[in-house]
């Protein structure tokens, strides 16, 4: 059988099943491939919290976190600092998050319990509202 879509993705994580959703809500067919038995990838062994800070579900619920600090960011990354990627990253995550609860049907929660390992890691507080997750099948969303 052959059959032409307009994307195939590789994998299942959060990356590739971001770019599956928004190619599709853009009108596009897409085909989603994952070697694995169960879809998720690496973001199913976090619960499906992914890192996406200052989105706005944790804004909405009352933490309004700093952008990064500057004097730390580098640290988090050594040698493997690149300052635009970071920016880029750090501006882009409260967009994806708006797009996937304006334009689909994911909805998130804020993770307002959840230990956020940034903020342990740089000595902060231990608790922070860094995560978002679809609460319905308990993975895929956005972590702050």
């Amino acid at each position: 059988m052959t059959r032409t879509v307009d994307l195939v993705v590789i994998g299942s994580g959060a990356g590739g099943l971001s770019a599956a959703v928004t190619a599709a809500a853009q009108g596009l067919s897409v085909t989603v491939l994952e070697k694995a038995e169960v879809l998720g990838g690496t973001t199913a062994w976090s619960g499906g919290w992914i890192w996406a800070p200052r989105n706005p579900v944790v804004r909405r619920a009352g933490i309004d976190e700093p952008a990064a600090d500057p004097q730390h960011r580098d640290s988090w990354l050594g040698s493997h600092f690149d300052p635009e990627r970071v920016d880029a990253f750090l501006g882009a995550a409260p967009e994806l998050v708006d797009f996937f609860e304006t334009r689909t049907a994911v909805a998130f929660e804020p993770g307002t319990a959840i230990p956020a390992p940034m903020a342990i890691c740089l000595a902060r507080a231990p608790v922070g509202a860094r995560s978002s997750r679809n609460p319905s099948t308990g993975g895929a969303s956005v972590r702050r």
